[in-house]
């Protein structure tokens, strides 16, 4: 499981976090999907061109969303609050009061 160490604080994010739980800053480790994608060598992967061999299989676990209606599901970031309840949104950075369950930023289940 990868972790994202927040410049600024040097909070240690979990895994999928763009903004950091602590501070509320954009994380610039995060590459997402796309990033990933560009660091792999599909070449190797998907058999040098050989017919028949797919790399589908292998994607099947790095995409976390499903397509309802749609929208998008939650994501499945774990949210740490602070000791007095509040957190700062791990999707779009929003400071969120205590108890909250849908961030008011971007209205994500917090749940």
């Amino acid at each position: 499981m990868n972790h994202y160490i927040c410049e600024k604080c040097e909070f240690d994010n979990p895994e999928g976090s763009i903004f950091c739980q602590n501070c509320g800053e954009k994380l610039k480790n995060n590459k997402g999907l796309k990033g990933f994608l560009k660091e792999i060598d599909l070449g190797v992967v998907a058999g040098n061109g050989m017919k028949g061999v797919s790399i589908a299989p292998l994607f099947s676990d790095t995409v976390s969303g499903k397509r309802t209606s749609g929208k998008e599901q939650e994501g499945t970031v774990k949210i740490i609050r602070k000791k007095d309840g509040t957190f700062y949104c791990p999707y779009c950075g929003t400071f969120n009061k205590q108890h909250s369950m849908i961030c008011s930023g971007c209205g994500k289940n917090m749940g």
